[in-house]
């Protein structure tokens, strides 16, 4: 059966955490740890923090694309009230982004994904948490093949017992 590409992608958004000079932490965010507190003793920062996907196609017949809308987050925290140190979180967490943003536009010339700037969407964050958390939510969509044509041989025949 088939394979997706979430996979690749987040392997290489770890790629570009990793290699990122200024990025502490890279992390795919559950809900659960956040709400629980269960990260907190983990993050360095800052901290690059991952999305789960949703998923969209776009079909044209003869070949389809899916296309994933996602999102990550730069975030470091602020003592509460520093606003000096507040603008100077942001304004280093917008240059990560922007590191990030080019190196995903570079890694398109391989063919692997295709994403459009244009279609990038940034929002600033915080305070968030009672870490008072601080940075630049990138939301973005990439697109990559996929193979939807149907292949019957791969499909069992159909068996009335099965889940009795």
């Amino acid at each position: 059966m088939r394979q997706g590409s979430y996979q690749e992608f987040i392997n290489l958004l770890e790629e570009i955490a990793n290699r990122h000079p200024d990025i502490k932490f890279f992390h795919e965010l559950e809900e659960k740890e956040v709400v629980e507190g269960k990260l907190r003793k983990k993050v360095k920062y800052p901290a690059m923090m991952v999305e789960y996907p949703d998923l969209g196609f776009a079909d044209n017949k003869g070949n389809t694309d899916k296309l994933s809308l996602t999102g990550f987050a730069i975030l470091e925290n602020v003592p509460e009230g520093n606003d000096v140190r507040k603008r100077e979180v942001l304004a280093r967490t917008e240059g990560i982004m922007l590191d990030v943003i080019s190196y995903l536009r570079e890694e398109r010339k391989k063919a692997r994904f295709h994403v459009d700037t244009n279609e990038f969407k940034a929002n600033k964050v915080g305070p968030e948490f009672s870490d008072n958390l601080y940075g630049w939510r990138l939301e973005l969509r990439h697109r990559s093949w996929v193979d939807l044509h149907f292949r019957p041989a791969e499909w069992n025949d159909y068996d009335p017992e099965k889940f009795k």
